[in-house]
């Protein structure tokens, strides 16, 4: 706890040198001064046996009084054993959803998590698969005659030490020895 509290005139007499200058105002709060003259409110707070250091916002913007009920809030939520800075993160995460789904809207887009997207994401992803298949069997087989092609030469050269079965079970000998 700070000796005496902060006021605003002893925050603006402080002026800014080479190292940062922090001036505590008691429960993990204090203002940052940094040698460019830049005031930020931080808190530290320790969750979990971690401590931890948020930031509340810039002096003059953020006033004293703001600050401390920004620290009040937070050690709200420490003391119910909630991390305020993971709560900031999923915060600003719905944010970022909400704007990504207002531009789309107003794009003409439909939603991310509408069947359209979903399954043009899942076509996308099977079409980069199947490129990948056809770019081995236009290598091996690219130049073949077509009379020339025998089950037996997708097991001896085309898949040598590979699985039949790709990642979701899919069984590819059988497409593979049905052109045959």
């Amino acid at each position: 706890m700070a000796k005496e509290l902060l006021t605003d005139a002893k925050i603006r007499a402080t002026k800014p040198t080479i190292k940062d200058i922090r001036l505590f105002d008691g429960n993990g709060l204090y203002l940052l001064i940094k040698s460019n003259d830049s005031k930020w409110w931080r808190i530290d707070y320790t969750i979990n046996k971690t401590r931890k250091t948020l930031s509340l916002g810039t002096y003059p913007y953020t006033s004293l009084s703001d600050a401390r009920k920004k620290a009040f809030e937070l050690k709200k939520l420490v003391s119910e054993g909630i991390d305020p800075s993971e709560v900031r993160k999923a915060t600003r995460e719905i944010e970022l959803t909400k704007q990504i789904e207002r531009e789309r809207a107003s794009n003409g887009l439909p939603p991310v998590d509408s069947f359209k997207v979903v399954s043009d994401e899942w076509f996308e992803k099977r079409m980069q698969q199947i490129a990948k298949r056809r770019a081995k069997l236009s290598r091996v087989l690219g130049k073949r005659a077509l009379k020339s092609f025998h089950p037996r030469l997708f097991n001896d050269r085309l898949f040598a030490g590979e699985s039949w079965s790709d990642k979701n079970g899919y069984n590819c000998r059988n497409q593979a020895t049905a052109f045959c």
